[in-house]
């Protein structure tokens, strides 16, 4: 680490910084050294006392030459090649040899030879080392040869070796010290170089991964200066290394807000040796990087500390993505949670400013608008905002043009930036917002199934830019409140229809009693009175036959804008169904006053309504009631009107009838009737009376007319003219008609068991009620089942106004019944409209022709020819004839000559009950009339 941190400072003074040029610069300097430090010695010796012998000047001019050549080796000495270094030493040699030499053979020069010998074996190879010390060997041998003066001792033998004479002892001593000392520093030098190869690997790796590694590595100095770091640091930080080198960290790379931080946190490093935290560092550029810092204290060889090495992670990134997907969560779960609230039922209001809310805040907008398409004309309402335009939602609207953000963003097809609304060309805000200062903006549209319910946006008031998990956040707003409009569109829709009219849009039943309940509760009686008006169009089933059903609803469509003109603007109209229609006068003084306003309904109708290029009339019936004082609820009041009503087409239709006390008590005669009527059945109060159809030719009974008979204890005989319309109205003609159909049945069985004849068919009359009723068919062949009755006796008589009222509905349930083998006869055949063209659709096997054209045979020529022409029809479309209501001999002739079949009528018998008819149908002739000349008995 040092060397590195040498390195990356220039620290290193060894040549170029090539290992082989600081080797030489270290051998060089060394030399240097030795022999500025010999000849110095040297000096000093001479400015001691020393030998006589010596010659000074020689030696001083040796010393001269040391020194130039510790000069020589110190300046220009790193650029000689290693080869030269044995001349230096050999020189070096020389030079001591010389000074042993003049210098009187005493003085310690000799030792040098060590210097030059340890030099020679620490630098040079062992060969060329073994050669030096050679030459050492040799130049000493030459020195102690020539000028060896040392006279052994007495008596000292001559030795091993007495040819060597007195200096051999000396030689072998110092140059085999000289051997031992230098295999030693080899020894040692080649130990060194080991650990040092070793601890230079291992600084190289060191250097090499700090050099290479992504992550920050700074080296301080214990006073926080900056001692060096890597080249991660140069690319995070932008600053150079020896920019900042010897730098205070918190002069230039730390904010200041962190300032304190980082001190406390270095102090925690000196005292407890590490530390782990998070810091910012300010870049060249101003940018802040978020570093994860692990600092640990370094420590020189005895173990004390010296340094402060920071290793540190960039986690700026990691930290925005873990931001970014913090408020990706945030906001999925606002999405789901707003998603949540709109399941919920929240109001659409609420949650339109919920979302708007919502985008403004985690989108970090100035402005948030939602703008939703009205269904009418397409305009763009503002039904949410926040900051611009809070103050307009619900009146602000714009037209969805392409030219404006919102016009543009629901016809775009995915969400629509804006970086610079300066800059845009495509649309522009209003005005309104561009004076606010908006600068970029995002919008989507709110996605529909047929079309955008409109738009969702913002704007910024400072430049940005919008991600992608932006725009898809604002998506999945819109698409929640897609639903939500959708849902509440529905909801809409479901209660409009629940209380409007399909077909005219009007108010229907529910609502308008509604109101009228709501009217009814909070009347001041002393103020003026509410009126209800009920009005039925005339005649306008013979409007759908003529001229189709398509037709008459357009009719029908017309008539509720004639009317609503006709009213005052506190007036209220609605439709009841079918052709009626109730007008509510929540304000009227009297009776007079609200005949005025039915007046000017009648006349807002009397004008002709154009279908298809032609001119139609009609004219209404209107009933109408007054709210006074009596009435607390709508019920009586609209029975009332609705009384008033049937008042006005009984007086002629086109007319107006204003309910009053004697309509009152004929209304509570039928509401007690209908009272009575409830529970008739179980009371047994109901009895069956047969009235016989005879064959015009001979008089014999050919069927029999069932019909239904009332009396009650404390009403008395009731005429089926009173009871059986108010049990048409009140539905319970169904029950009615299935009684008296399964009493019919069982009467046939009971008299085939009693006579031992098999009676003739007998016919029982269903009202449109029952043909219209669903259980119809299941019910006669239920009837017929129980009873054991065939299907050929029985004939069901149905009148006109049911093909009429209805011509699809029916014909399925004729069907069924033909396919049951009954037999169906058309009753007050000739009284309703276009039903000749139904004969041939409807599976009808008899037709009764009405009394009222029986009533004139014999002395009117029409009532002869329709006989006669519905007689010849009959015979035409292969079908039975009976005539309805003969009571005279002259009608029974006419009848004949005019070949009808069968009559029925006061002249052939009376209904009567079942016992008194038993005698009519034994065997025999026990009743057959001699036509003409023998009455009825009756």
């Amino acid at each position: 680490m040092d060397r590195w941190i040498a390195r990356r400072h220039g620290a290193d003074a060894l040549g170029d910084g090539s290992p082989e040029s600081g080797e030489v610069r270290v051998m060089a300097r060394t030399g240097a050294y030795l022999y500025a430090a010999g000849a110095t010695l040297a000096l000093l010796w001479l400015a001691l006392p020393h030998p006589a012998a010596s010659q000074d000047l020689v030696l001083v001019g040796v010393l001269a030459l040391a020194y130039a050549g510790a000069a020589l080796l110190w300046y220009v000495g790193h650029r000689l090649r290693r080869g030269w270094f044995d001349l230096v030493v050999a020189a070096g040699t020389l030079m001591i040899s010389v000074a042993v030499h003049f210098s009187g053979h005493t003085t310690p020069f000799v030792l040098f030879f060590l210097w030059s010998n340890v030099y020679a074996w620490y630098f040079l190879p062992r060969g060329r080392a073994a050669l030096q010390l050679a030459l050492i060997g040799v130049a000493y041998g030459v020195v102690l040869a020539v000028g060896d003066h040392v006279t052994p001792p007495e008596g000292n033998r001559g030795g091993l070796i007495p040819f060597l004479g007195p200096g051999a002892a000396r030689w072998l001593i110092t140059i085999g010290t000289l051997l031992v000392a230098g295999m030693l520093v080899t020894a040692l030098h080649e130990r060194v170089e080991r650990l040092i190869r070793r601890l230079t690997e291992e600084r190289n790796f060191v250097s090499s991964v700090v050099e290479t590694a992504s992550a920050l590595v700074m080296v301080f100095g214990l006073d926080g200066r900056l001692l060096a770091f890597n080249p991660a640091c140069e690319t995070t930080t932008g600053y150079g290394a020896e920019e900042i080198h010897e730098s205070h960290i918190s002069e230039f790379l730390l904010p200041p807000e962190e300032i304190e931080r980082a001190r406390r946190e270095w102090e925690h490093v000196l005292t407890g040796g590490r530390a782990s935290f998070e810091s910012h560092l300010v870049t060249r550029d101003g940018d802040r990087r978020l570093i994860a810092w692990s600092v640990v204290l370094g420590r020189d060889a005895v173990g004390d500390p010296d340094h402060v090495v920071a290793t540190g992670t960039d986690i700026t990134e990691r930290k925005r993505g873990e931001r970014e997907l913090g408020r990706r969560a945030q906001r999925q779960a606002a999405v789901a949670e707003l998603g949540r609230k709109g399941l919920e039922g929240l109001p659409l209001p609420q949650l339109t400013a919920q979302s708007a809310a919502l985008v403004a805040k985690h989108l970090d907008l100035d402005h948030c608008q939602v703008w939703e398409q009205t269904p009418y004309n397409g305009d763009l309402l503002l039904t949410a905002a926040v900051g611009f335009g809070a103050g307009e939602v619900g009146r602000l609207t714009i037209a969805a043009e392409e030219d404006t953000q919102p016009g543009f963003t629901i016809n775009a097809e995915g969400p629509v930036v804006v970086d610079d609304f300066a800059e845009e060309r495509r649309f522009s805000p209003p005005v309104p917002l561009i004076d606010s200062g908006v600068v970029s903006g995002l919008s989507v549209a709110i996605p529909g199934r047929r079309r955008p319910f409109g738009a969702i946006g913002g704007q910024t008031t400072s430049r940005r830019s919008f991600t992608h998990d932006e725009a898809l956040f604002l998506q999945s707003v819109a698409h929640v409140l897609a639903a939500a409009i959708e849902r509440w569109r529905s909801e809409e829709a479901i209660r409009h229809n629940a209380l409007h009219d399909p077909l005219t849009s009007l108010p229907n039943r529910a609502l308008f009693l509604d109101r009228l309940a709501h009217v009814l509760t909070k009347r001041d009686p002393k103020a003026s009175q509410a009126a209800v008006m009920f009005l039925d169009v005339d005649n306008f089933k013979l409007i759908n036959d003529s001229l189709g059903h398509e037709a008459g609803d357009r009719l029908l469509k017309a008539i509720g804008p004639r009317l609503g003109e006709a009213l005052r603007p506190t007036d209220s109209v609605a439709r009841f169904g079918g052709d009626e229609f109730v007008v509510l006068c929540e304000e009227v003084g009297d009776g007079r006053d609200a005949l005025i306003v039915a007046e000017r309904l009648q006349k807002a109708l009397s004008a002709p309504f154009v279908l298809d290029g032609e001119e139609h009339f009609l004219t209404a019936s209107i009933g109408v009631a007054l709210a006074t004082g009596r009435y607390e609820d709508p019920d009586p009041l609209m029975r009332d009107a609705d009384a008033a009503m049937y008042r006005a087409k009984e007086r002629g239709r086109a007319q107006c009838e204003l309910f009053d006390d004697a309509m009152r008590s004929q209304v509570r005669g039928r509401l007690r009737m209908e009272n009575a009527m409830r529970g008739v059945i179980d009371r047994n109060e109901l009895r069956t009376y047969y009235q016989p159809i005879v064959s015009l030719a001979d008089g014999s009974i050919t069927g029999l007319e069932a019909l239904m008979r009332w009396h009650h204890e404390g009403l008395g005989p009731v005429s089926p003219i009173e009871f059986i319309p108010i049990a048409e109205d009140t539905g319970l003609i169904v029950p009615l008609g299935a009684w008296i159909l399964e009493d019919a049945c069982k009467q046939i069985v009971l008299w085939e068991q009693e006579l031992g004849v098999v009676p003739p068919p007998i016919s029982v009359n269903l009202s449109p009620r029952q043909v219209a009723h669903a259980e119809l068919v299941p019910m006669v062949a239920d009837v017929l089942e129980r009873t054991g009755v065939r299907a050929d006796r029985l004939a069901l008589e149905i009148t006109e106004s049911v093909l009429i009222s209805e011509a699809e509905s029916p014909w399925n349930t004729l069907q069924a019944l033909k396919k049951l083998g009954v037999t169906l006869m058309l009753d007050d055949f000739g009284t309703g409209y276009s039903s000749l063209s139904y004969l041939k659709r409807f599976p009808v096997d008899v037709l009764k022709i009405d009394r009222t054209f029986v009533d004139g045979l014999g002395s009117e020529a029409e009532d002869s020819a329709i006989v006669k022409a519905v007689v010849g029809m009959a015979k035409a479309l292969d079908l039975g004839v009976v005539a309805e209501g003969v009571e005279t001999e002259q009608q029974l002739q006419c009848l004949r000559e005019l070949g009808c079949e069968r009559g029925q009528g006061f002249l052939f018998g009376r209904p009567r009950p079942a016992a008194d008819t038993t005698p009519l149908l034994g065997p025999g002739d026990a009743w057959m009339p001699q036509l003409p000349g023998r009455s009825a008995q009756v």
